[in-house]
C-alpha cells in the first residue's frame, strides 16, 4: 500500500529588506525581526516566557515560546557512513550552547546564567506552535513544526508566511524599519538560500536505493513545484525563463552540505528521534513559493515515492531505472 502520511515538514528561509535603511546589516536585521515575533507574540496572549534580550541592560523580555536547545544535535553525521569534521563554523550546531528547557535533571545540557542566556544563545526560538524561528546565514528562518501528511504540512508552511509578515509589520511599527519580506531562493546576482524538506523514513530502508530512485525524481519534480525565475544563471548572466529558481545552485549529486556545493541527494544524517529505528531525509532542492497547492504537490509526490520505496524496493528500483535512462519525457508511470 501506498501512503503519504508520515512526519514531514517545510523549513523556509526568508529575505529580509529595509527599505529605510538598504545598508542594514542583514544578520541584525532578522535578529531583530524574530525578536519582534516573539513579542508580538506575547503581547497576544500566547504562551511566553523571558528569554528575549533587552535592547539595553542584560534582561530577557518577555516573548512567545521559548529558546531553543541544540543539544543533542549531531551536524557532522552523514547517511554514507562518513563523519565530517571541516564543517563551517555556523553548521555546528551542536557546539552552540544550550540551555535546559525543562526543570528535569540532564547531563546533555549546559544550563545557562541569564546573561550568558542574554549573550551567547542566538535567535533561535522554539514558537508555542512547535515551529522554530531563527536565522540562517543573514536570512530569518520559520521552520514548521512536525505534521503527519503533506496537507497539513502546506497548511502549517503558509501559517509561517503569515506569522513572519505579522512580524514585520510589528518590527516596522516599533522601531524606524520599512520592513519587506520576500519568499524567494535566490537574488539573482550569485547568493541563494535554501526552502527545505523533511521526511522521517525507517532507518533499514537501503540508502543506495534511496538515492538511485530520488535522483530521478528530484530532478523532474521542478516541473510541478518550482516557482520560477527570470534570468539564466546563478548572477543571471542570460535572459530567459526557468521553472525552477535553485537549477543553477545544483552543483553534484550528493553531498553533507547545504550552503556550498549543494547536492540533489543531501546526506545529512540528524533525524532529531531515535537514530537506531529513524531516518531524516532532509531535502534541499525545492522552490519557496507562496502557492500552497504547489506546497502541497511537492510533499504529497515525495511522500508517496518514499512509501513505494520503503514498502514496494524492487518496484522503486524499476521505475528509478526507466527514468534515469528515459530518453525523452514521454515514459508513463
Amino acid at each position: 500500500m501506498i501512503s503519504v502520511a508520515r512526519i514531514q515538514g517545510i523549513e523556509t528561509e526568508y529575505a529580509l529588506l529595509d527599505r529605510a535603511d538598504p545598508s542594514a546589516d542583514p544578520d541584525s536585521l532578522a535578529t531583530e525581526l524574530i525578536f519582534a515575533a516573539a513579542r508580538a507574540g506575547a503581547a497576544a496572549g500566547l504562551p511566553a516566557t523571558h528569554h528575549v534580550p533587552a535592547s539595553e541592560g542584560r534582561d530577557l523580555e518577555l516573548g512567545a515560546g521559548a529558546r531553543f536547545d541544540y543539544s543533542g544535535e549531531s551536524p557532522r553525521a552523514d547517511a554514507r557512513g562518513l563523519t565530517h569534521d571541516e564543517l563551517a563554523e555556523e553548521a555546528r550546531t551542536n557546539e552552540v550552547r544550550g540551555a535546559a528547557l525543562t526543570a528535569a535533571p540532564t547531563k546533555w545540557v549546559i544550563r545557562l546564567t541569564p546573561f550568558e542566556a542574554h549573550y551567547y544563545r542566538g535567535s533561535a526560538i522554539h514558537g508555542p506552535s512547535g515551529a522554530r524561528l531563527y536565522v540562517d546565514h543573514t536570512h530569518p528562518e520559520y521552520a514548521a513544526p512536525e505534521a503527519i501528511g503533506p496537507v497539513a504540512a502546506a497548511r502549517y508552511d503558509l501559517a509561517g508566511d503569515r506569522l513572519m509578515q505579522r512580524a514585520c509589520e510589528a518590527l516596522s511599527a516599533e522601531t524606524d524599519r520599512a520592513c519587506v519580506l520576500l519568499k524567494n531562493t535566490t537574488d539573482g546576482k550569485g547568493q541563494a538560500w535554501g526552502a527545505h524538506e523533511s521526511y522521517l523514513m525507517d532507518r533499514d530502508t537501503d540508502w543506495d536505493l534511496i538515492t538511485a530512485t530520488l535522483t530521478p525524481f528530484l530532478t523532474t519534480r521542478p516541473i510541478i513545484g518550482g516557482a520560477g525565475r527570470v534570468g539564466l544563471g546563478q548572477r543571471s548572466e542570460r535572459a530567459g525563463f526557468q521553472i525552477f529558481q535553485r537549477a543553477d545552485f545544483i552543483e553534484q549529486l550528493s553531498s553533507v552540505y547545504t550552503t556550498r556545493e549543494r547536492p540533489i541527494i543531501n546526506t545529512r544524517d540528524e533525524p532529531h528521534a531515535e537514530r537506531e529505528t529513524w531516518r531524516r531525509l532532509h531535502v534541499i532542492t525545492a522552490d519557496a513559493s507562496q502557492f500552497a497547492p504547489t506546497a502541497l504537490l511537492r510533499l504529497g509526490s515525495l511522500s508517496a515515492v518514499l512509501s513505494l520505496i520503503e514498502n514496494h524496493p524492487d518496484d522503486a528500483a524499476a521505475l528509478a531505472a526507466r527514468f534515469a535512462f528515459a530518453g525523452s519525457s514521454q515514459s508513463r508511470v
